[in-house]
């Protein structure tokens, strides 16, 4: 596919499907598979004004097991990549891929812009939907906290095994905090 996007210099649309429900327990090949994502990401001409992604979560058996790093070598280069592609977007809808919830204006260890990331402009853009993005970064690192009696119950889990067996056992996603899930961005075409 990389191949025939790159031949393709003039190519204004791009759906990509990308909905394979995978087991966690097959990390080696989630990684692999995000990591040809970011390099079809990251050879995409910059005619492209309009990206539609419909990934998959990439989430643990169950909520109550620690989320998956799909970023082995540390370097998010899905979310810096598509940083970078929606600088000449239209249109971009993001649904079921974990990004780094910066990837628009890309922030350093203390929460503050990185140098040149204000200088950041979107002349194209109308449209952002990011619908899914699961409740932790690309590195596996939770944005929630669990409730007390939540904790304690994951707390009590010895073996992984166990929750994944019991069919009552580890449900119930984390609400993100309040404020999360609003991205604000703006630019002279867009106020979100």
């Amino acid at each position: 596919m990389q191949t025939i996007i790159q031949r393709c210099t003039s190519i204004v649309e791009l759906e990509l499907d990308l909905k394979e429900f995978v087991r966690p327990d097959h990390l080696e090949y989630i990684q692999a598979r995000r990591e040809a994502l970011s390099s079809l990401l990251g050879s995409i001409p910059k005619s492209l004004r309009v990206l539609l992604c419909q990934g998959h979560d990439d989430a643990p058996w169950k909520p109550a097991m620690s989320p998956l790093d799909v970023i082995p070598s540390g370097v998010d280069s899905v979310s810096f990549n598509l940083g970078d592609l929606s600088l000449h977007l239209q249109q971009l809808k993001s649904v079921n891929t974990t990004i780094a919830y910066d990837f628009l204006c890309p922030l350093d260890e203390k929460g503050q812009p990185k140098p040149g990331s204000l200088q950041l402009n979107w002349p194209y853009l109308e449209v952002l939907e990011l619908e899914g993005i699961p409740p932790w970064l690309p590195s596996g690192e939770p944005t929630y906290h669990n409730t007390p009696e939540d904790q304690s119950e994951i707390d009590e889990i010895e073996n992984s095994e166990d929750v994944i067996c019991d069919v009552e056992a580890g449900w119930g996603w984390p609400e993100l905090p309040l404020g999360i899930d609003h991205h604000f961005l703006a630019s002279d075409k867009v106020l979100f």
